[in-house]
């Protein structure tokens, strides 16, 4: 019976060593998934501090730039105080927003006149199809009249019709 224990007590001690075991290796790979985080980490930290020390001194050199400039424009300089917004900042801002405002209203402008020339381009298309259809109308009647009746031989109906029809093609060459 002593070795039946002893069995059994072996049996949970080799159960939970194996249990252990696939413990300490989910820490295993817990622990390497931490560090693998723990470096990506780090490479996006330097990777921010080198933008942030790039931008400082893009910063500080364009802040002397512009204290160059105003010394030698005879300009007030900027000191540290003086950087802040000061009360041109708003007067700029409202000339900003009136400029798009008034982009805004040119814009909307614009795309009324270009929508109202289109529609004036396809109504002169329109009055140049049916002044075109008229003449050929006009062409065919008096084409009709002369099969009909024969030749016109009055002088001043031929030179009535001849001036209408130039007239015509005056007109439509026009459009």
């Amino acid at each position: 019976q002593v070795a039946g224990e002893r069995g059994a007590d072996l049996e949970g001690l080799l159960s939970r060593n194996h249990m252990l075991e696939q413990e300490a290796e989910k820490s295993k790979q817990e622990l390497r998934m931490k560090d693998l985080e723990k470096q990506d980490l780090q490479k996006e930290l330097d990777t921010l501090q080198s933008s942030c020390d790039y931008f400082q001194k893009k910063y500080k050199a364009t802040m002397a730039d512009l204290r160059m400039l105003q010394k030698e424009r005879g300009g007030p300089s900027l000191d540290a105080t003086s950087a802040s917004p000061g009360p041109a900042v708003p007067d700029r801002q409202r000339e900003v927003d009136s400029l798009q405002a008034q982009a805004s209203s040119l814009e909307r402008q614009l795309r009324e006149i270009s929508q109202a020339r289109h529609i004036e381009k396809q109504r002169l298309q329109d009055v140049r199809q049916s002044l075109t259809l008229l003449m050929t109308v006009h062409a065919e009647q008096i084409a009709g009249y002369q099969d009909a009746a024969g030749d016109i031989r009055d002088e001043q109906i031929l030179r009535v019709m001849q001036e209408k029809r130039n007239e015509s093609k005056a007109i439509a060459s026009k459009l």
